[in-house]
C-alpha cells in the first residue's frame, strides 16, 4: 500500500510538473516580439503576416507597384521551375496575389517570433530580386499596430524603417 501512495504522489507530482512546463512553453507576444525586415522599399511590395496563435504564420500582400521594370526583373532573374507555381506567382507577379491569404504552416509552436518573421520574409521575399519586405506582428492587433506607423511614414515622408527586431 505504501508503494502505491508513493508512484501515486510521484505520478501527481509528474502531471503537475508537465502541465506547468506546458504553459510556459507558450509565447506571450508583447512589443518587442514583432519582427520587420530590412529597410521597406517605398515603391515595391511589402507584405503584412501575422502569426495566427496556432499552426500557420497568415501573410496578405499590402502594397504591390508594377512598373516597366517588373518584366525586366522577370528576365533576368528566371525562378526554378521546379518550385510550386504558387511561389513562382508570390514572385514573379505579386499584384496577382492581391486579396488572397497565403498560409504558411508551421510545425510546432514558434519559441522567437523574431525567427518567424524571418521565415516569412524568406518565404514571401526570398527568391525575388525586386524590392520586397515584410511587416510581420505577433498577432494580428500588432501588425494592424505597425501597418498604421507604416502608413504615418509613408504620408509624412519619414524613413520606412520600423524600430524593430531585425
Amino acid at each position: 500500500m505504501r508503494q502505491f501512495l508513493v508512484v501515486a504522489f510521484l505520478l501527481a507530482i509528474g502531471m503537475l510538473s508537465d502541465a506547468a512546463h506546458a504553459r510556459k512553453v507558450k509565447v506571450v507576444p508583447d512589443a518587442g516580439d514583432d519582427y520587420v525586415n530590412k529597410t521597406l522599399p517605398e515603391h515595391g511590395t511589402v507584405w503584412h503576416c501575422w502569426y495566427d496563435g496556432a499552426t500557420s504564420v497568415l501573410c496578405r500582400l499590402g502594397e504591390a507597384v508594377r512598373s516597366a521594370t517588373d518584366s525586366a526583373a522577370q528576365s533576368v532573374a528566371p525562378i526554378d521551375p521546379r518550385l510550386p507555381k504558387s511561389a513562382q506567382q508570390l514572385w514573379q507577379s505579386p499584384s496577382t496575389m492581391a486579396g488572397a491569404l497565403v498560409t504558411i504552416p508551421l510545425h510546432t509552436i514558434p519559441f522567437d517570433i523574431a525567427l518567424t518573421g524571418r521565415l516569412a520574409d524568406a518565404v514571401m521575399c526570398g527568391g525575388t530580386k525586386r524590392p520586397c519586405g515584410v511587416i510581420f506582428g505577433s498577432s494580428a492587433a500588432k501588425l494592424a499596430d505597425l501597418v498604421m506607423v507604416r502608413i504615418r511614414q509613408l504620408a509624412t515622408g519619414a524613413p520606412t524603417r520600423l524600430a524593430m527586431s531585425d
